[in-house]
C-alpha cells in the first residue's frame, strides 16, 4: 500500500494526478492542448475516490447503518434488473448493527466485483423492475448533479 492506500484508491489517485498534470500543460500551453474532457476526468476520478473512502468508512466502523446497507443492496437490485421488496427497510432496521456490519461487508464483495469501468456508486432508491438504464442508478445521478452544478457557476 503505497501512500497508505489501498489498490483501487492508489489507482484513481494517480489518474487524478496525471489528469492535473495534463491540466497543468493546458493552462501553460492552452493552443496546444484541448482542456474540455479534463475538468470532466479530474471530478470523475474525484467522485470514484469519495466513493471508496465511503466504502472504508464502514469497514472501519463495528456498527453500520441501515443506510449503508440499503444503498449497497440498491446498487445490487439495479445491476441484476431486479427490485426490493417493499419492506426491506424495515427488515434492515431490525437487524442489530452488528450484524448490519456484517451484511455490509458481504454485500461491498460482491458489489466490488461487480465488472465495470467505474466502481458503482452508492445510491438509495427503489426502483421498479425494467426502471434501469433510464438514469436512475449512482452515476446517472451524479452526471445530473455534476452539470446542475456547472450551469450554476
Amino acid at each position: 500500500m503505497a501512500r497508505g492506500l489501498c489498490s483501487a484508491c492508489l489507482t484513481w489517485r494517480r489518474r487524478l494526478d496525471n489528469y492535473s498534470a495534463k491540466l497543468e500543460q493546458v493552462h501553460n500551453n492552452p493552443d496546444k492542448y484541448d482542456a474540455r474532457w479534463l475538468d470532466w476526468k479530474i471530478s470523475e476520478a474525484r467522485r470514484v475516490l469519495e466513493e471508496l473512502r465511503w466504502r472504508e468508512e464502514g469497514l472501519l466502523r463495528n456498527v453500520v447503518d441501515g443506510y449503508e446497507v440499503e444503498s449497497l443492496l440498491c446498487i445490487l437490485t439495479s445491476v441484476c434488473r431486479s427490485e426490493l421488496a417493499f419492506n426491506t427497510h424495515s427488515l434492515i432496521e431490525q437487524m442489530s448493527g452488528k450484524s448490519r456490519r456484517k451484511m455490509y461487508e458481504i454485500l461491498l464483495a460482491i458489489v466490488e466485483n461487480i465488472p465495470s469501468d467505474l466502481p458503482k456508486l452508492h445510491f438509495i432508491q427503489y426502483l421498479k423492475k425494467g426502471a434501469y438504464g433510464k438514469g436512475n442508478e449512482g452515476w446517472s445521478e451524479w452526471i445530473r448533479e455534476n452539470k446542475r452544478s456547472r450551469i450554476r457557476t
